[in-house]
């Protein structure tokens, strides 16, 4: 089972189509997450647009077709026709070689004209960190999402909640009551994960939400994962789907529920 058919079974969606506009958030796997379902929906479907509401490295090492830099164009990609295949779309490069995210309006334009069959949307940053806490204008979620990703890193856990690991850690501090060097903890996360200023902070009404644990390459991680998910469903019963990825080992794992 690849990750796109793990994603439609975990979300238990309504139709083989599946969402159709997806925003990642969190950390510790976001781009690798987005870039691996756009290779896979390229697989199976027409015109697909990768793009961020914040900042991406240039994808060098990423499968793509066409890579759309407004700044360098005469028009905007939404008065272009569709193009085939992966289209990555940015407002300009920086100095530090990352693509920086269009404005929010012009891509919320690009969501309801529907051109695209597919729209994926890195929408939260996290300075390479395993997870991050969002301050009071993150993550940057377009309307029209119908599904949020939630990204987090389990190498995080028993690291020191310091910068060193966390981005924003002292937002972190403030939501687990946590003292700064303490060892992060399952139950920590999990505290992260469900608090309205967390991980899903911004979630669009209507759009679902997807938990995704990413690193879990082994089973001491499969069991890390495991109280990750009994802390979450025990602060919230009916909390939505969870996944366990590695995409080392190309493994993804579904948990809807507590004996699942």
């Amino acid at each position: 089972m690849g990750f796109w058919e793990a994603l439609l079974a975990a979300t238990e969606w309504e139709n083989r189509h599946g969402p159709r506009v997806i925003s990642f958030v969190g950390a510790g796997g976001k781009t690798t997450s987005m870039f691996t379902l756009a290779k896979e929906c390229r697989e199976r479907e027409a015109p697909i647009l990768v793009t961020t509401t914040t900042a991406i490295y240039l994808p060098e090492k990423q499968p793509f077709d066409h890579l759309w830099i407004e700044a360098e164009e005469k028009t905007g990609l939404e008065e272009e026709v569709p193009l085939s295949g992966i289209t990555v779309w940015g407002d300009h490069v920086t100095k530090e070689n990352k693509l920086k995210g269009i404005q929010l309006p012009t891509l919320e334009t690009m969501i309801r004209d529907k051109s695209y069959d597919r729209i994926l949307i890195e929408a939260d940053g996290s300075k390479e960190k395993p997870l991050k806490a969002p301050d009071e204008k993150e993550p940057v979620i377009p309307e029209g999402t119908d599904l949020v990703i939630g990204v987090l890193g389990i190498s995080i856990l028993d690291q020191q909640n310091t910068e060193n690991h966390i981005h924003r850690s002292h937002l972190y501090r403030n939501i687990t009551n946590s003292l700064e060097g303490e060892p992060v903890t399952a139950k920590n996360v999990a505290q992260l994960v469900v608090h309205p200023k967390g991980l899903f902070k911004n979630t669009p009404k209507g759009a679902r939400q997807l938990l995704l644990i990413n690193q879990v390459d082994d089973k001491r991680r499969q069991r890390q994962a495991r109280e990750i998910f009994r802390y979450v469903r025990s602060y919230q019963a009916s909390f939505f789907p969870l996944m366990a990825t590695s995409f080392d080992t190309e493994t993804f794992q579904l948990k809807r529920s507590e004996a699942g």
